[in-house]
């Protein structure tokens, strides 16, 4: 009974402390002394989208990455977003890569460009119409909003045939990207 009558006792005391415990205590805000630029950086440094979430022309993280050290920057080039049907080239979205692209080459900055998704026009199989979500980047210009994307698991079409065969979609488009931007991004990722 002495047992029954300390737990019945003990376990709501128990939570009420806890309950008092598990209140947020509120503590000053720290003051933050940025560190100074890196005045020797080796140039090994790099980061990925540097410029995120701020529009252009004002892209203060570009910036702040250099002061960092970083001297890379590596970044998406979204097949289904610049070239949402065969040949029909979105230039809202080209022209956000080529301001984001003369912005870090501005800022001296090594560029790697990513080439992916596949779009559902040049797709061959997979989960054609069921993308995944994607938010694009502010460098697409115009407003966020949620746009689908095609799996990237299908390979597409015509992938096997000469890279300039009009039917290798893929051909076509890494020709198209690289060669726009041949004289600012060296290196390229798929």
């Amino acid at each position: 009974m002495t047992r029954r009558l300390f737990l019945t006792i003990s376990v709501p005391v128990l939570l009420i402390l806890l309950g008092f415990l598990s209140v947020p205590i509120a503590a000053d805000l720290a003051e933050i002394t940025p560190l100074p630029p890196v005045e020797h950086p080796d140039g090994r440094a790099g980061a990925c989208y540097s410029y995120y979430y701020d529009p252009a022309p004002d892209r203060p993280f570009i910036q702040m990455a250099r002061d960092a050290g970083s001297r890379w920057d590596r970044f998406d080039f979204i097949w289904s977003n610049l070239e949402p049907s065969n040949d029909n080239w979105n230039s809202q979205v080209l022209d956000g890569y080529d301001a984001l692209v003369d912005d870090l080459h501005d800022a001296e900055t090594n560029m790697v460009g990513i080439l992916l998704w596949t779009p559902d026009w040049a797709a061959t199989s997979g989960l054609r119409g069921m993308g995944a979500p994607l938010s694009p980047p502010p460098i697409m210009g115009g407003e966020r909003k949620e746009v689908a994307v095609s799996a990237a698991s299908s390979p597409p079409a015509g992938l096997y045939l000469p890279w300039d065969d009009p039917s290798n979609h893929w051909g076509d488009f890494v020709y198209d990207i690289v060669s726009r931007y041949r004289d600012q991004v060296k290196y390229w990722e798929m």
